[in-house]
């Protein structure tokens, strides 16, 4: 299993946003899928058996999505994304580094962070403190930073 650090505003392991599609190459070596994009998409490729996925915008890094499990394990300030509990990691984020965006449709299931570019989702909430479905997240996506609050 790999182990990669997400650094918000910054990039997941040695993937940063803003590289170039070549850079990303050379870097994690070919990818072992290219997803087909929606229309309008620019395409997505992975790796670490889909676990890790890069969208490019103009031939550069916009988005990273990661989805931990088996193949990758991602790390936010420290903390194992895919086994940290979803109110302890937001906790975490709301007190040391931003607020998540009260207004979300999806909020509960999905946290996103404007300010840190990040975004956190679950596919499940817990129906009670003893379900360990939906007591962690599932995937996260890391994106440019949005100013203000």
């Amino acid at each position: 299993m790999d182990t990669v650090d997400v650094v918000p505003g910054t990039g997941v392991g040695p993937v940063r946003l803003g590289m170039s599609r070549a850079e990303v190459h050379a870097t994690l070596g070919l990818p072992t899928q290219t997803l087909a994009p929606a229309p309008g998409e620019p395409p997505t490729e992975a790796w670490n058996e889909g676990a890790l996925r890069v969208h490019y915008v103009a031939d550069s890094v916009e988005r990273i999505e990661l989805h931990p499990g088996p193949a990758l394990r991602a790390l936010l300030d420290g903390r194992d994304v895919s086994t940290t509990r979803v109110t302890e990691l937001v906790r975490h984020l709301y007190s040391t580094r931003a607020h998540y965006d009260p207004n979300d449709p999806e909020l509960g299931y999905r946290f996103h962070f404007p300010q840190l570019g990040l975004t956190l989702r679950r596919v499940k909430l817990p129906e009670g403190p003893n379900d360990s479905e939906g007591q962690s997240f599932t995937s996260l996506t890391l994106g440019r930073p949005v100013s203000g609050r």
